[in-house]
This record gives C-alpha cells, sequence and structure tokens, in this order.
C-alpha cells in the first residue's frame, strides 16, 4: 500500500454531537436551555402519567431515577465538551432510523461517541464491540450495529476510537507531545480495554471484538492487555502496516520518514488534507477500497467525509500518517490466538481487497487464526459495510458458537 492510498483512506467524517436517548441534540444556549427544561418537563409528566397507570411503584421509583441520572450525565457531557456535540440531523437518522442511539462517555478525559441499540441490556445475549479501521467510525458499521441489535438481539456498541467520527480529537502537536503519542495501537487498545470495563452495561464484563483494518490492531492489542475481556476476536482485513518501519526497505525509509515529517510539520499537509476532504475525493478513494461501487453511496461518503471536517481532524490525519512503529499483526497474533488460553480469532478477508492483498495475508496469518480463516468473494476493503448480508451471518455464526 503506497503512501498517499493509506493516507487517503483515512478520511472518513462540525461540532456538535447530536445524542438520542440519554443526550439531546439541543444546542446548549441560554434559549435552547428553556427549551430542554420545558422538554424535559413534558417529558416527566408523561412519564409520571404511565407510572399512574401502572401498579407497580417500584417502576415508577425506577424510571425517575434513571431521567435523572440520564439528565445529570447529559449536563455533565454537554458543559464539559460542548463542541463535539454535533446538530446534523443527518448524521444521528443514520441511528435514529436503524432504532439505534448515539452516546457518550469519558476515557481518559476526553469525549467518546458511540452507536447502541435502544433495548435494554439482556445479560442472557453475548456482548459485541465494533471496531473501524483507518479513517472509519461508529456509523460505517450502522448495517451490523443493526442486524445485531435488532435481529440477533446482541449488546452491540460500535466505537468511534479516539480522534476519530465525533469522539474527542486532542491535538497531537500540543507542547509536550511527542508524534504518534496519542494516536496509536495502545491508545485504542487502553480505550476499548476501558470501555469493556467501566461502560458496557451488564454483570459479564467481557465482550466480541469486530475489527476492521486498523481496528484489527487495536483488537488484537486490547485482547493481549487484558485477555480476561475479550471472548473473541473478527479480524476483517486486517492492516498488515506495510508502512511499518520494518517493512520499507532500507534505501526507502528516509525518503519515508522525511515525507511523513513534511506532511506532518509544513503548511503543505493540512492544504493536503484539505484537497483529499471534498466529496468527490473521497467517493473515487472509496471506490476503490469497495470492490462492488455501487456500494459507495451518498450516505456512505458522508459517513466518511463529514467527521472529516471536524476540529482537529486534520492534525489526527497527519499524525497517524506518519505511525511507521508500534505492533505488528504477525507479533500480537500468536501471543493472542495461540498456546493454553488462546482467544478464538476468526479471520474474514475479501478477495478484491487492493490495498490489503488476501493472498499475503491468507500466508501470513492463516495459521494464527484459530477460528478459521474465510475468503469473501467480490468483496473489497471493508466487506462488512459493502456486503453485510454475507458478513452479519458470519459473524453472528462465530459468535455464538464461542459464547
Amino acid at each position: 500500500m503506497s503512501v498517499v492510498s493509506s493516507s487517503l483512506f483515512l478520511l472518513r467524517r462540525k461540532d456538535y454531537i447530536t445524542m438520542q436517548s440519554s443526550f439531546s441534540a439541543t444546542r446548549c444556549t441560554p434559549t435552547s436551555k428553556k427549551r430542554l427544561e420545558r422538554g424535559q418537563r413534558r417529558g416527566s409528566l408523561r412519564r409520571v402519567f404511565r407510572a399512574s397507570k401502572s401498579s407497580s411503584a417500584e417502576e415508577e421509583e425506577e424510571e425517575v431515577t434513571t431521567t435523572k441520572r440520564q439528565t445529570s450525565m447529559m449536563t455533565m457531557m454537554r458543559e464539559k465538551y460542548p463542541k463535539f456535540y454535533h446538530e446534523d440531523g443527518e448524521v444521528s437518522s443514520l441511528s435514529t432510523s436503524r432504532n439505534l442511539q448515539e452516546k457518550y462517555h469519558t476515557f481518559e478525559g476526553h469525549a467518546i461517541r458511540y452507536v447502541k441499540g435502544t433495548t435494554s441490556h439482556d445479560d442472557e445475549k453475548p456482548n459485541v464491540i465494533l471496531i473501524h479501521g483507518f479513517g472509519g467510525n461508529a456509523d460505517q458499521w450502522r448495517n451490523n450495529t443493526s442486524y445485531f441489535a435488532n435481529e440477533k438481539k446482541y449488546n452491540v456498541y460500535a466505537l468511534d476510537l479516539l480522534g476519530y467520527g465525533y469522539s474527542d480529537k486532542p491535538d497531537p502537536t500540543a507542547p509536550g507531545r511527542e508524534k504518534n503519542d496519542i494516536y496509536n495501537f495502545y491508545t485504542w487498545a487502553r480505550q476499548i480495554n476501558e470501555f469493556i470495563e467501566t461502560e458496557m452495561e451488564g454483570e459479564d464484563k467481557r465482550a466480541f471484538l469486530m475489527c476492521n483494518s486498523v481496528g484489527g490492531v487495536a483488537g488484537l492489542q486490547a485482547a493481549l492487555d487484558k485477555r480476561e475481556n475479550i471472548l473473541g476476536l473478527c479480524l476483517i482485513n486486517i492492516s498488515m502496516r506495510g508502512l511499518h518501519v520494518t517493512k520499507q526497505p532500507a534505501f526507502a525509509k528516509p525518503i519515508i520518514e522525511a515525507f511523513q515529517t513534511f506532511l506532518r510539520t509544513s503548511p503543505i499537509g493540512p492544504k493536503f488534507f484539505a484537497n483529499v476532504a471534498r466529496k468527490e475525493t473521497v467517493s473515487n478513494i472509496l471506490k476503490e477500497a469497495y470492490h462492488d461501487s455501487g456500494a459507495v453511496t451518498d450516505e456512505l461518503v458522508d459517513v466518511i467525509l463529514k467527521p472529516g471536517m471536524t476540529e482537529g481532524a486534520s492534525k489526527v490525519f497527519l499524525d497517524f500518517i506518519s505511525y511507521s512503529g508500534g505492533p505488528l499483526p504477525e507479533d500480537l497474533l500468536p501471543q493472542v490466538s495461540q498456546g493454553e488460553n488462546a482467544t478464538p480469532t476468526l479471520m474474514l478477508w475479501g478477495e478484491k481487497d487492493p490495498w490489503e492483498k488476501m493472498e499475503d495475508g491468507r500466508k501470513l496469518y492463516e495459521k494464527y487464526a484459530n477460528a478459521g480463516f474465510t475468503v469473501l468473494k467480490g468483496a473489497g476493503h471493508c466487506p462488512m459495510d459493502e456486503n453485510p448480508a454475507l458478513v452479519n451471518p458470519l459473524m453472528s455464526e462465530f459468535i455464538e458458537r464461542y459464547s
């Protein structure tokens, strides 16, 4: 994968994020606060009316307690992270139209968005976490999240990794920070494990991870760091990290490093990003990544592009394309999927992936896929989105086999 190709695909995403259920999509202005208060009062009246019809005082008390908790959390999040609540109705409808909801939590002081089902947690059903790839976000999993939540009734959560989607984007160039201090697989592994331990609902604090592209490396690192949290890994077209320093030809290393540094530190970098962050460019990149160009809809282009227009996205992009260190799948897989306490690991690979060649992936990783290595006919780099009807049953069969 070339420097430019790997860089371009990172692009997928202003300020403000609409939350359904526990968070309001209202602007935090004096006027909107009054509207919010009126809406909360109306909501309270409705809840009281419903409770008055119920014979159970316990249900009424539980509902009031839940409402107070949600209102308190909503107020805290709005005050602490006001600029990351989008109010884009089209973004919100990606979730609401599929009976899903957007929510937020904090990770190491940063706001993190995730999408989940609207039904109550069921301890009898498996917990599933969806991890996007390079430049992706939770909405790229919209048709998978909906399937798991509404058809399979799983407890499913699609995360925006720190720096992506509508999660916070701390400045990687702030004083005192070194290159790749924040945006690396160790950070994202901590994010995943902390989500499981502190934000995921229910008594069972273990989950299956479904991961695409570089999200697979983050998932592997999370499993290595805290094996007890991970019930199984499904790695979909995992990134082979072709720009890793150990895979660069000796003659090319100084050239690649100089190019990365130039983009990250010069005024050319933001201009390069701005040139890529256009509908036509993003559409063309996606049509390269997706074998079926018909799957590249206007909706998908917006899913990828809009978060790329939020504050800080350019710096995240430029920092990550300079990330040539850190773990490799071939280093992590033997430690995670082999041995006495091996984590069940399924690998799915689109045979038409132009960036992460299936033949190379099979040669490197098939021996570590202890739950199977499945080639997905006619699919590209993001088969879970390109062909969810093919991939969803494969993921759910894996989950149920190891639940």
